[in-house]
């Protein structure tokens, strides 16, 4: 790509200091016509000696401005390329992906309406039951809160935590009906009434009242 200018210095000040104004002028219409064409004109006057020292100038930037051309467009070429690889490893992996979960749901389809069940669930099996996930203070104050039983629910989520969410001897399955356990023992007990240490309803090991607990802010 040809460049549509081309650099005039201040040190062609002196070199054109001995021209008059015709010769200057036929020395930078000369210039320009060969920074447009390449082709050199034919000078007559003084300027045919100053001539020669600013084309070679001229020479220099263009072929250093080609060299700077050839650079960017390796740039823009390797960026693409880069760009179309990761493109084509993204699609790749996303057909993989799609792949798998056709085969899966092909699968699934596959055992469907086994022994009379969709899904192909034995109709004798049980169902499965979701893992029991511990809920936050947040989650307990907010459940309380709707029920307004009082109970504190950073002590109801230390205590459980402290001893790996048991109940009893077995792992807690439903923590809002933990809650209304300690819910109906406090109404048991009576609030506000004096009575011995004693623990939530079918916790064996608990070694402290937490209705004791009842009536602070949640």
């Amino acid at each position: 790509m040809a460049r549509e200018y081309f650099c005039a210095y201040h040190s062609y000040l002196a070199a054109m200091e001995p021209l008059n104004d015709a010769e200057r002028g036929r020395l930078f219409t000369a210039l320009l016509i060969y920074s447009q064409t390449g082709d050199a004109p034919h000078l007559d006057g003084n300027e045919r000696f100053v001539f020669p020292v600013m084309r070679e100038q001229i020479d220099r930037e263009s072929k250093k401005y080609a060299a700077k051309c050839e650079r960017n467009r390796e740039n823009v070429m390797k960026r693409y390329s880069n760009e179309y690889e990761r493109n084509q490893s993204y699609s790749n992996a996303t057909n993989t992906k799609t792949k798998k979960k056709t085969k899966t749901r092909t699968k699934t389809k596959e055992k469907e309406n086994i022994e009379g069940v969709p899904g192909g669930t034995p109709a004798d099996k049980p169902p499965k039951t979701c893992a029991f996930v511990p809920p936050s203070v947040e989650e307990v104050r907010a459940y309380c809160l709707e029920r307004g039983n009082g109970i504190d629910s950073q002590y109801f989520v230390d205590y459980y935590d402290s001893n790996g969410w048991m109940v009893g001897k077995t792992k807690m399955k439903d923590w809002k009906a933990t809650v209304r356990r300690w819910e109906a023992n406090e109404r048991k007990n009576g609030s506000g009434s004096e009575r011995k240490e004693e623990k939530p309803i079918g916790d064996d090991n608990a070694p402290y009242d937490p209705y004791a607990h009842v009536g602070l802010i949640v």
